[in-house]
């Protein structure tokens, strides 16, 4: 899972070109200022916009942009977006003022909590199943099953605990 996160944010800093040739041709500012502001992108973005679509000849209009991301903005800035961000594991986006950050504080924090916990309970689970592939594999009357079973057996335990405290967690109140 670990691992999953982390090539997607890898994914996600490789692949900054903004726009493609045709979003630039096609040139719906607004629109493409609310797609920046409901992922909570700062007002940058619209230098990486114009070197995007440089090459095409065509200049970002600038004012319906700032139109577009200040809508986006008013739907990301919120304690709900700031409880999934959280859940997602990722981090708040810098576009929302210090007060609304402030105010999303709490909800990215609980999400925050879901998402470390869901890394406890996948953790859990990868041992559960390294301890059946092994157990699969050793013959019935092995003297090593009896540990096996009763390290697997504190695992669901310490699994269920981890998932019963996860459910607090699984929407922001």
């Amino acid at each position: 899972m670990r691992a999953v996160l982390l090539l997607s944010a890898l994914f996600a800093l490789v692949s900054c070109a903004s726009l493609t040739e045709e979003e630039c041709r096609a040139g719906d500012w607004f629109r493409i200022g609310l797609a920046d502001g409901t992922e909570g992108r700062g007002p940058d973005r619209i230098e990486a916009h114009r070197r995007a679509c440089a090459d095409a000849g065509v200049t970002p209009d600038a004012e319906a942009w700032l139109k577009g991301r200040e809508r986006g903005l008013r739907l990301y800035c919120v304690p709900q977006k700031a409880y999934e961000v959280g859940r997602q594991g990722r981090a708040i986006a810098e576009g929302c003022t210090p007060a609304e950050r402030a105010r999303m504080a709490p909800a990215y924090e609980w999400g925050r909590q879901y998402w470390r916990l869901e890394l406890q309970a996948d953790d859990l689970r990868g041992e559960i199943r390294d301890i059946d592939r092994e157990l699969a594999a050793l013959p019935p009357d092995s003297p090593r099953r009896g540990a096996l079973f009763a390290r697997r057996s504190l695992l669901l335990s310490r699994l269920g605990t981890v998932e019963l405290q996860q459910r607090r967690y699984a929407s922001w109140p």
